[in-house]
């Protein structure tokens, strides 16, 4: 974990915590987005930034099985699920 970001030393669940709460109000825009850009089965997608994973997981249900997400995040401790 690099330790110059900034929640790099938050507590897990906390973390987590603060992570959801920034999906629940964002996500459904970004669904629409990702949609309306295009994202559709067998695409090839980047996903950063990944926070608690509900994009990567959302994609997964779209591209799937044809297609490709890559994930990165500097903070990889909820990467794990993905």
């Amino acid at each position: 974990m690099n330790s110059s970001y900034v929640f790099g030393s938050t507590q897990y669940h906390i973390e987590l915590e603060r992570l959801r709460a920034i999906e629940n109000p964002f996500d459904p825009a970004s669904r629409c987005l990702l949609t309306a850009a295009g994202i559709a089965a067998n695409s090839n997608c980047l996903e950063s930034g990944v926070g608690a994973d509900s994009i990567p997981r959302w994609l997964s249900n779209v591209v799937f099985p044809s297609g490709r997400i890559t994930a990165v995040d500097l903070d990889r401790r909820f990467l794990h699920n993905l």
